[in-house]
């Protein structure tokens, strides 16, 4: 019985051409998704690090008499070594989407550096509450409306151009007093406030009502 040879097929040019065309414009597809995707879940890992600093803002008090934070000697962004001792780890100070402020009078001091890396902090702290006591900031705002921490910039897919045409985004992750925190647009806030000039102490914005 004769034993027939078996050929295999090879692919021809356009059968590969047409395989790869195919990969491509998958990919073309599922890339974006994917970043999206990643970026979704580093806003939720910055919105979660921003409730346990407000939980640890509370411990602080706690100890403290009911004061918030005093000015750091060393400068606004230095608040975060008063807050260290009540959290389980620094990196809680970092959002994992921040690369930095694209701005240029940032640029200098942060040289293509995340404002983590330069700063200890991806976050601010509110420095209309700098030294306050909590009795004389709750006769004016409930405690789920003090703003208390927020994102230095926009980073969660947000850009320059969005940020200044103050459409409904660009958005960022904000905390409160009283340890809440969430992902909104900044069309929650309505007009500045003034620091020096009381009694709402929010900075740099005022809850809208």
């Amino acid at each position: 019985m004769e034993r027939r040879k078996q050929h295999n097929k090879a692919f021809t040019l356009i059968e590969l051409l047409v395989v790869i065309a195919i990969i491509a414009i998958l990919a073309a597809i599922l890339f974006p998704v994917f970043a999206r995707v990643r970026e979704k879940g580093r806003q939720t890992l910055c919105t979660s690090n921003l409730s346990q600093l407000a939980k640890a803002n509370r411990m602080y008090m706690q100890d403290w008499d009911d004061y918030f934070l005093p000015r750091p000697p060393k400068g606004d962004l230095y608040w975060r070594d008063m807050l260290l001792p009540y959290l389980k780890s620094e990196r809680v100070f970092e959002c994992p989407s921040d690369d930095g402020v694209p701005y240029p009078e940032w640029q200098t001091t942060l040289k293509g550096e995340s404002c983590y890396k330069v700063y200890g902090t991806s976050y601010w702290y509110n420095i209309g509450l700098w030294g306050r006591e909590e009795s004389e900031v709750i006769k004016w705002d409930d405690p789920t409306d003090v703003l208390l921490n927020i994102e230095i910039w926009l980073w969660h897919n947000n850009s320059i151009k969005i940020h200044q045409t103050h459409r409904a985004e660009p958005a960022r992750a904000w905390s409160f007093l009283d340890g809440h925190a969430k992902f909104m647009p900044e069309n929650y806030v309505h007009e500045p406030t003034t620091v020096a000039k009381p009694p709402r102490p929010h900075w740099p914005w005022t809850p809208g009502a």
